[in-house]
């Protein structure tokens, strides 16, 4: 019997490992056969480009198939658009069916995880149509670094940054974004004051590679506004309604609760107008987002908010100048200032610009486009010691624990105390039984006690009477 367990044991420790590394190695990118329900092409739904998409119209499928023997870990999507709800179904090596519910968050880039083993068949189901650019399959592992998988919006931001349009993040605050979202892991919220749906919808798509390659793990938030070029201050003022931009604005800050904001340079970075208004409704709302009596609608929904830290970038008062040239785990050994400027390079129809990302104080551009040099605004937690944004200041996460901490400290305490007052009630029931048979032997005996020690007393003398006379009898 020995020999067996033995050679089980060598079986199982032999083909473990194999095992582990199968379930947790690398995710590996599979081919696969695309058919649409429609019979309408499929090629353009692996050509890595978000310009050309295959459109399903209401009721649409879309079919995916590996090869025998292959498993379907999860599916990337990248969408043309934002997709109304839709449903992905498949049956498991058992023939189980299953539907799972997808494009529930709003995801222009969607990555669905199956957790049923052995899958090779599954079917995208579109009721209300759907237009689609990109498809990859994925076995099951740890996915590449460069797969999406977005965290829908925290309910609180330790950081909240807000973006004029889609780049600014990159060029202007993308070395803070780096070091709070990769290095730091805090939760960063980015929100965007434009949007390019109707004009050149590749930048919506370019945003989100631009905040993945920076460590940002929470989808954006994106303004109702279409990005349009003016050349005034007051131009944009009308174009863009700055009541309705402070109003949006205030509303983000009371949703999301951040310890810290962020904006752009009051003078615009190089002076663009759009950018300076902005500012300008961002210190409107930090000043005036604790009073439930301004912008109303909003402090009816998420209550007043009043923000701890408001920084600007290139802010001529309360300097810091954030180090960027720290190595991030996370990103592969990058600096934040390196991420920062591959992020940039991530909005490839933005290239003919002359921008560029730098943290030199020495480059030619610095009081334009420095990623390192903010001032402190606003303060009602004491002014900056150090370089850094978070000084002063206790992460939501950091928060949740200590509350974590304390609840179990108290429960803790509650247990013990629940025990030691068992131990005390038992110790009194025990001293009360004690006490009791005490006072029962001291108490004086009943007419039927003595009358029962009396019949005890002559049973003993009749049975000594008894044993003598025998003894007597017998001689001895």
């Amino acid at each position: 019997m020995k020999k067996y367990c033995f050679l089980i044991t060598f079986i199982i420790m032999l083909f473990l490992p194999l095992y582990a590394r199968a379930e947790d190695g690398d995710a590996q990118r599979l081919d696969a056969v695309l058919t649409a329900g429609n019979g309408a092409s499929t090629a353009g739904l692996s050509d890595s480009n978000c310009g050309t998409f295959v459109d399903f119209g209401a009721g649409g499928r879309l079919s995916i198939k590996v090869g025998e023997g292959l498993s379907i870990g999860g599916i990337y999507l990248k969408w043309y658009k934002v997709p109304g709800d839709w449903n992905l179904s498949y049956s498991d090596s058992t023939g189980n069916a299953s539907t799972l519910g997808c494009g529930r968050n709003g995801f222009l880039h969607e990555y669905v995880s199956i957790e049923d083993g052995g899958i090779n068949e599954c079917v995208m189901e579109f009721p209300s149509g759907a237009s689609l650019c990109d498809v990859y399959v994925y076995s099951p592992g740890k996915l590449p670094s460069d797969v999406q998988t977005w965290k829908a919006a925290p309910d609180k931001a330790d950081i909240l940054v807000f973006s004029t349009h889609a780049d600014d993040e990159c060029l202007f605050l993308g070395g803070a974004i780096a070091t709070y979202a990769a290095e730091r892991n805090f939760r960063v919220q980015v929100v965007y004051m434009t949007n390019y749906w109707d004009v050149m919808i590749v930048r919506e798509h370019e945003k989100l590679n631009g905040l993945w390659a920076m460590g940002v793990k929470y989808y954006p938030v994106t303004g109702f506004t279409p990005d349009e070029y003016v050349t005034t201050v007051e131009a944009a003022a009308a174009l863009y309604g700055k009541d309705k931009w402070t109003e949006f604005i205030t509303q983000q800050i009371r949703r999301f609760k951040p310890q810290v904001v962020i904006s752009q340079d009051f003078n615009g970075e190089y002076g663009h107008v759009a950018h300076i208004l902005k500012a300008d409704c961002i210190k409107e709302a930090v000043e005036n987002s604790m009073k439930a009596d301004f912008c109303p609608e909003s402090a009816a929904q998420y209550g007043t908010w009043d923000v701890p830290k408001t920084y600007y970038h290139l802010y001529w008062e309360n300097k810091i100048r954030l180090n960027l040239r720290q190595p991030i785990s996370s990103l592969g050994g990058k600096t934040a200032i390196e991420a920062a400027a591959d992020a940039y390079l991530c909005h490839e129809s933005q290239q003919w610009c002359w921008f560029y990302v730098t943290d030199d104080p020495n480059d030619p551009k610095s009081d334009q486009i420095n990623s390192a040099e903010f001032g402190l605004y606003r303060t009602t937690v004491g002014a900056d010691t150090s370089n850094d944004m978070m000084e002063h200041i206790t992460s939501y996460d950091d928060q949740d624990r200590l509350q974590e901490e304390a609840r179990l400290e108290e429960e803790k305490t509650r247990t013990e105390e629940e025990k030691k007052a068992k131990r005390e009630k038992k110790l009194k029931e025990q001293e009360l039984a004690r006490e009791e048979a005490l006072k029962k032997t001291k108490e004086p005996l009943s007419a039927g006690g003595i009358t029962g020690l009396l019949i005890m007393f002559i049973l003993l003398a009749a049975g000594v009477v008894v044993y003598v006379k025998d003894r007597h009898r017998r001689g001895i």
